[in-house]
């Protein structure tokens, strides 16, 4: 399945009550919203921090995957989330259990247990890597992204109350 889609941004911004006339790329990450891939952070983070208050959306195609907060966009969503870093973040562990059954196809035969956690990674990297990324900066994280959880519902957030 194709996840790169504008549709997941526009309901997003429509969302915040924004208008979804045009959904920029994160070339240049400024003031508003932006969409992104693992590819695109990979050169906006190489070598730098872009240690930025947001909130990201995971997305593939229409659907909304997961919604995280970060006070240092780099480090969380590349560096963690991109790079499959099992155990850098909640996110990543989500993402983990959900490519589960695949992973477990494609990996579950190597004996070996540090070659099946490569294969793991490389699996969940590959995943990642098709998503979208919509990157939202703000200074009030923590609220945003509990208005976007609530409204959008993203198959990987615990429902309200059970986090």
């Amino acid at each position: 399945m194709a996840c790169l889609s504008s549709l997941c941004a526009e309901t997003v911004l429509r969302t915040l009550g924004l208008s979804t006339s045009q959904v920029p790329d994160c070339g240049v990450v400024g003031d508003g919203l932006c969409v992104a891939d693992c590819g695109l952070l990979r050169r906006l983070c190489s070598g730098r921090r872009l240690k930025m208050s947001a909130v990201y959306v995971f997305c593939c195609g229409a659907e909304v995957l997961y919604v995280g907060r970060t006070g240092d966009l780099c480090r969380r969503v590349y560096r963690e989330h991109c790079a499959a870093h099992i155990g850098g973040s909640e996110g990543v562990v989500r993402f983990l259990m959900y490519h589960l059954p695949e992973i477990c196809r494609e990996a579950g035969e190597i004996e070996d247990v540090v070659k099946r956690e490569e294969k793991a990674k490389e699996i969940l990297r590959r995943k990642l890597a098709a998503y979208n990324i919509i990157v939202v900066p703000t200074d009030r994280p923590e609220v945003l992204e509990e208005k976007l959880i609530e409204a959008l519902r993203p198959r990987l957030n615990p429902p309200r109350g059970r986090r």
